[in-house]
């Protein structure tokens, strides 16, 4: 004979779960986390903007291989990103060089963080 569940019971079930997770907290839930790593994207023509590729490659921290460094998602440029990077440094020039030093380092500190 099969077993038929109604709406009725299913929701007492999925609510006493729900009840449960409520009271108990945090302290219940599991302490693995997953670990997502962040995609980095590129800095061209004063915005920062993502491969034209769409491809990313791990970058390793540590240069002990003993050591398990933490991994980094660096893009992969493709042609057409370096060509693009270029023409934007070069229509840029001129204004980047009418500014002042310490100006520049501000911008380049920025970048870097």
């Amino acid at each position: 004979m099969a077993r038929v569940r109604t709406k009725a019971a299913s929701t007492a079930v999925r609510t006493s779960a729900v009840e449960k997770v409520a009271t108990d907290g945090p302290a219940e839930w599991p302490r693995a986390s997953l670990a997502i790593r962040k995609a980095y994207k590129m800095y061209v023509g004063g915005a920062f903007i993502r491969s034209e590729s769409g491809r990313y490659t791990q970058v390793v921290e540590s240069m002990d291989p003993r050591e398990k460094g933490t991994r980094e998602n660096v893009p992969r440029g493709s042609r057409k990103d370096a060509r693009d990077a270029v023409l934007a440094a070069h229509s840029a020039f001129s204004g980047w060089s009418k500014r002042a030093a310490f100006n520049r380092g501000q911008i380049l500190y920025r970048l870097a963080r």
